[in-house]
């Protein structure tokens, strides 16, 4: 453990160019934290701070990939002899500094989400919104499926445009995003026109994997594939919806803020 706070993490945040100064705290879980029965997981977290509580998120993605640290901002140890931690446990967590943001985003990855203001954003499915929201857990809610229930919620809509970008002819193989969002539903119709599909986390890596030709089509938003200068179909636009918690103490901005997206 030693090793791990003086030599390992250290030398990994300064590859990233990431300053930080570990604080230790204790918090509620915000979600289900998959672990390994047996074995104590390194859980890299996303850490809001909701009505004076801090509230801890796990950051999905491949456990080899160093970005993810980038967008965490913090990390737990949990020795487990369950498969899973539940919703609201007790959790103790090393904060790599202590400007955690009380504004919380939660539900679909919009591309262009670039606001001058703090805040987390967590990635979630259509299930998890919808429970979410119902609790009125956080401030805004971004979903890319048809218009939800949104009672003591504002409603702002923007639209980007989709496709399936390709690096050959070949019907091999297709990424495309995992149950649970709007682009999935969109994707379905083409899946069975590949021999195997690639369920992906978000759709920067679908692109990332077109590019890398570790298959041979995805689909994805345009701006992703524009990154990689991939052969692009345009399939059309999908609507993000931007649920405004109506009680939330940043409504004022956030509407003025998610309006100029």
């Amino acid at each position: 453990m030693m090793l791990l706070y003086s030599l390992v993490i250290p030398s990994l945040f300064n590859m990233l160019h990431y300053d930080y100064n570990i604080e230790y705290v204790s918090g509620i879980t915000g979600s289900l934290f998959k672990l390994h029965r047996g074995y104590s997981d390194l859980m890299l977290v996303k850490a809001v701070k909701r009505y004076d509580k801090y509230v801890f998120y796990p950051v999905p993605g491949d456990s080899g990939s160093i970005t993810r640290i980038k967008r965490s901002n913090g990390f737990s140890i949990i020795k487990s002899d369950n498969d899973y931690m539940d919703k609201n446990s007790l959790i103790n967590v090393h904060l790599f500094n202590n400007d955690v943001p009380d504004i919380l985003f939660y539900g679909q990855e919009y591309p262009y989400l670039n606001l001058k203001l703090k805040y987390t954003f967590v990635q979630a499915g259509y299930n998890n919104i919808i429970e979410s929201m119902k609790n009125h857990e956080a401030d805004v809610y971004i979903s890319n499926y048809e218009d939800l229930d949104h009672d003591g919620y504002d409603l702002i809509k923007k639209s980007i445009e989709y496709g399936i970008c390709r690096n050959s002819e070949r019907d091999d193989t297709i990424a495309v995003l995992y149950k649970g969002s709007g682009l999935y539903e969109k994707s379905k119709s083409l899946i069975n026109n590949f021999k195997s599909v690639l369920y992906m986390e978000n759709p920067y890596i679908v692109a990332s994997y077109v590019n890398d030709q570790r298959c041979s089509a995805g689909v994805t938003y345009k701006i992703y594939s524009d990154i990689y200068n991939l052969d692009f179909q345009s399939l059309g636009f999908i609507d993000f919806n931007f649920y405004i918690l109506r009680d939330s103490n940043y409504s004022k901005i956030l509407n003025e803020e998610i309006k100029k997206l």
